[in-house]
């Protein structure tokens, strides 16, 4: 699978050049057969935002869902009796499915909505440390008149815990305060994800100052 993923980039090549971090929003869902073979394919919004973003026309339209389908579909896997799913949460992000029947794709997307609402809670779940760094950095020095918005990254592996966390913009970060953040989202547990993989999530850091 990892071999023909180059292959995929073609069919959406002009809206890279639109937005850069589309792969990171794709969610791309495979049915594969006991034989190996790829029955089914489903491509979805694997986009993660909070605040919401602002309403715009999608990128992932029908036309990239049917040129993504020629080459998936030709893709095989080894023959297997396990039924189950595996995730390889990497850009772009695939949901592998090996069961005897086609995922009803309305409940998988729910499957994938509910783990990504599961992540937007422990998330938010440390906002008073988040808080308690963008004070600290407030009392020295940081800017007071407007708002602060740092992109973190975090790398969560299969049992829930974090294995590496960091900001985006840590050159335009002040080191101590992207130091303290790094620190608070390591801490974070996010109990047993869905599927064998591991997730990379990024989200916004959005603090408003009260003084």
């Amino acid at each position: 699978m990892l071999a023909g993923l180059d292959r995929l980039r073609p069919c959406y090549r002009r809206e890279l050049g639109l937005d850069p971090t589309l792969e990171s929003k794709m969610a791309i869902q495979l049915f594969v057969t006991a034989d190996g073979k790829v029955a089914d394919m489903h491509l979805a919004d694997a986009e993660m935002q909070d605040p919401p973003a602002p309403p715009t026309p999608t990128l992932l339209n029908d036309e990239i869902a049917r040129c993504l389908g020629v080459e998936v579909m030709t893709w095989t896997f080894p023959p297997t009796a396990w039924v189950g799913r595996i995730d390889l949460f990497q850009p772009p992000l695939f949901l592998a499915s090996f069961s005897t029947k086609p995922n009803d794709p309305t409940k998988s997307d729910q499957g994938f909505t509910d783990q990504k609402e599961k992540l937007r809670q422990v998330i938010r779940g440390g906002r008073l440390e988040y808080k308690a760094c963008y004070e600290s950095y407030l009392d020295r020095g940081g800017p007071t008149n407007q708002p602060t918005r740092i992109n973190a990254r975090i790398r969560i592996q299969n049992d829930g815990a974090v294995a590496h966390a960091s900001v985006f913009d840590a050159t335009t970060v002040e080191p101590q305060l992207a130091d303290c953040l790094v620190g608070a989202l390591g801490k974070l547990a996010f109990g047993k994800l869905r599927g064998e993989g591991i997730v990379i999530v990024d989200y916004p850091l959005v603090f408003e100052p009260a003084r």
